[in-house]
């Protein structure tokens, strides 16, 4: 288990993995998994005696770190949002068309 201030450091390196293998959604968990993986093995060398390399780091070149954003206003421009009940009462698409007994059960 790793200790609470390498929490930092594990998200860092989880999210130069994910730089390096070209910003690909859905799989963060596998990103964390692997970084979590190079500090617990640095964690047992370093208990053991025996000097362990580093993780590397990545070199974050622009164009990647471009693709990435570009990627993510994309997905926020196009990824539809949900229109809450509670803001739009029964202007809400969610609603549209439904019953008064529906309503009250959405809201």
């Amino acid at each position: 288990m790793p200790a609470i201030d390498n929490a930092e450091a594990i998200r860092a390196r989880a999210y130069e993995i994910w730089e390096r293998e070209g910003c690909p959604s859905g799989r963060e968990h596998e990103h964390w998994a692997e970084a979590n993986a190079e500090f617990e093995a640095l964690a047992r060398a370093e208990l053991a005696g025996t000097p362990a390399a580093p993780p590397t780091v990545a070199h974050r070149d622009i164009e990647t770190l471009e693709r990435c954003e570009a990627e993510r206003l994309r997905e926020a421009l196009w990824t539809p949002e949900p229109f809450a009940v509670e803001l739009f009462g029964r202007e809400s698409p969610l609603l549209a068309g439904a019953t008064e007994r529906e309503y009250r059960l959405a809201s």
